[in-house]
């Protein structure tokens, strides 16, 4: 089903900002996507606005690039049919806010930011001989630790 004209730009804004904050980390579509379990299809979709992003996977990515979601999204104008600019490059990766729901909630939510994190690092490791040998490290620690 075609999206609205409404929709379409709304999330045009969202795929353009995603590709910006993926190329500014260095990331590939592929490596975008496998951090937030979807299909390497999906990830490219999302950036063409062919496919509605979930929130969970909106939410996600905002966490791994340190933005907010809202910096994500455009402001109330885009909503209410005014046009707008389409955002830089410079302007999708200087956003940052603190999310204080985020950082203070519960041991769960805590395993999810480490976890979010480790993901982060591991993505920036560019040699994949480094990334198997982290692998095998992380492997025997969790073996020890049962």
């Amino acid at each position: 089903m075609p999206l609205d004209s409404q929709k379409k730009l709304l999330y045009n804004f969202i795929g353009q900002r995603l590709r910006a904050l993926r190329e500014e980390n260095g990331l590939t579509q592929a490596e975008a996507a496998a951090m937030i379990g979807k299909s390497h299809q999906t990830y490219s979709n999302y950036e063409k606005a062919d496919n509605l992003i979930t929130l969970d996977s909106l939410y996600a990515l905002a966490k791994y690039y340190g933005v907010s979601v809202k910096n994500l999204l455009p402001d109330g104008d885009l909503l209410f049919g005014d046009e707008i600019d389409p955002p830089s490059r410079r302007d999708a990766v200087h956003f940052s806010e603190s999310d204080t729901a985020y950082e203070t909630a519960t041991p769960q939510s805590q395993s999810l930011r480490h976890a979010e994190e480790l993901n982060a690092i591991f993505l920036g490791i560019k040699s994949q001989a480094m990334r198997e040998k982290l692998l095998a490290l992380m492997r025997t620690i969790a073996e020890e630790s049962i």
